[in-house]
């Protein structure tokens, strides 16, 4: 299995944030000031640091990694979910009595779930921290921008993911077809995870028209996946929905697109606020838990699981 180079090269701390120079001086100043607010706000593409920068910030608090809460939006849309984190994290926690709450696609909130954060986020108890990331930041509401600390992320250049792309070569000691770093990192976007993520799948390419293939193979997949991870945890997937994808992932790497979804769920699992949650996602991770050895028998496979999700009540 190839490296998950997104994940063991992630940023620890602010000196290893490439490409936001000018958010990362903010926020070191900030932090210098000793007067931290308790809600920030980010806003900027995927994949340019937006959670890798609110992990820091916990970091900074003082907050210990199991006080951490991460919570999809993209799958706990209503206020229920969100009134239900509010009754959690009013409590100091475990050892270190800090709590900071990392709300992720945040622009996916219902208004409703909006206005249930409202006020915990303009009254905050002393342990307790709020960090929004989102792609579009006219979604969030302006009685919640005005009570954040906003800050703006770019795309990466194409300098900075070359360099970065260069450094874990050197370390992981990988042989590429000569170009590769310039390709992956021209077709990344501005995006240093897609740029790592990439990097991580070409490994064993033997010249640049495969690794061009792979590329392109991985980018049309990881929307199509990513979609149908997110209205499968929701418990909202139609049955028309879950045909249509089977049909266009039909010919791809089917046991890579399950276990796509597996860690899909177990992060879900992992970020759960409640045991009605955690029964529940676990029960999704489980349909997914056979690997799916032979292409040829995958494709029923994968009818009968997204069968289950729909039909069985597995979703409800």
């Amino acid at each position: 299995m190839s490296e998950i180079f997104h994940l063991k090269y992630r940023p620890t701390n602010f000196d290893e944030v490439i490409g936001q120079n000018s958010v990362v001086s903010s926020l070191k100043e900030l932090f210098k000031s000793k007067n931290t607010p308790h809600s920030f706000l980010f806003v900027g593409p995927s994949g340019v640091g937006k959670t890798t920068i609110a992990r820091i910030i916990a970091s900074q608090v003082g907050c210990d990694s199991f006080n951490i809460i991460e919570v999809d939006a993209a799958t706990h849309t209503g206020v229920d979910s969100m009134r239900e984190l509010t009754e959690n994290v009013k409590f100091q926690g475990i050892g270190n009595p800090n709590k900071v709450v990392i709300i992720d696609e945040g622009h996916m909130l219902s208004k409703g779930a909006w206005n249930s954060l409202l006020k915990i986020i303009e009254e905050p108890p002393e342990h307790l921290y709020f960090i929004f990331c989102t792609t579009e930041g006219k979604k969030v509401p302006e009685t919640i921008r005005t009570r954040c600390n906003t800050y703006l992320l770019k795309e990466v250049s194409k300098g900075d993911i070359e360099l970065l792309l260069e450094v874990v070569v050197d370390c992981e000691k990988l042989i590429l077809p000569e170009g590769t770093i310039g390709i992956i990192s021209k077709e990344a976007l501005g995006s240093v995870r897609r740029a790592l993520v990439y990097l991580s799948q070409v490994v064993g390419s033997t010249t640049l028209r495969e690794v061009l293939d792979k590329i392109n193979t991985i980018a049309e997949e990881d929307d199509k996946v990513l979609g149908i991870c997110r209205l499968i945890a929701s418990g909202r997937l139609p049955w028309k929905k879950a045909t249509e994808f089977a049909l266009s992932v039909k010919e791809s790497n089917l046991e890579g697109v399950r276990i796509q979804i597996s860690n899909y769920l177990a992060s879900c699992v992992v970020r759960s606020n409640s045991e009605k949650d955690s029964i529940r996602f676990l029960s999704l991770l489980g349909l997914f838990s056979k690997p799916w050895t032979y292409q040829s028998s995958a494709f029923p496979e994968l009818l009968l699981v997204l069968g289950e999700i729909v039909y069985g009540g597995e979703s409800s």
